[in-house]
Formats: structure tokens, C-alpha cells, sequence
């Protein structure tokens, strides 16, 4: 199946949120069918956080939006890869 993506426009309001997803890792679950992308640890975006020098009482909009791009990730990255 070949699927459409959007174009890569940040909205700058998204800025900071999105620079936090990107430096997080994902968590994987390994099996007979190959990687499962599961989501990204709470741990890893308090990490990115501190990182980015992101001020406490902001992180918990960073971990909303941090969600909300991980749940659109998800899918995209678990899709079966088919040949032919």
C-alpha cells in the first residue's frame, strides 16, 4: 500500500516539542514478526527535557505534545513492510 505523507512544516509553536521528539528513543519489542514500535518512556522525554534546558513548570505541555506526535508516529512506523 503506498500512503501519502504530509509535508514536514513545524508550526513554530511546535518547535520546542517537536526538537524534544526527535532526540528521544523508542521502545521496541522484538519478536517473531520483527520490531514492534511500543512508544517512548517517560524517562527519555524528561531527558530530552533537561537537555533542551526546558523549565520545569513547561514540561508537561512538551509530554502532551511529545504524545500526541508519538500516537501519529506509531502506526506510520509499525506499518508491514510488503514486497512486490
Amino acid at each position: 500500500m503506498l500512503r501519502e505523507r504530509e509535508p514536514g512544516l513545524i508550526w513554530p509553536e511546535n518547535w520546542t516539542i517537536a526538537r524534544v521528539f526527535v532526540d528521544c528513543r523508542w521502545e521496541l519489542h522484538l519478536g517473531l514478526n520483527g520490531a514492534h514500535y511500543q512508544g517512548i518512556a517517560a524517562r527519555e522525554i524528561e531527558a530530552a527535557c533537561r537537555m533542551h534546558a526546558i523549565p520545569r513548570a513547561e514540561r508537561l505541555h512538551i509530554l502532551g505534545g511529545v504524545r500526541v506526535m508519538e500516537a501519529a508516529a506509531r502506526p506510520i512506523l509499525n506499518e508491514r513492510k510488503t514486497s512486490g
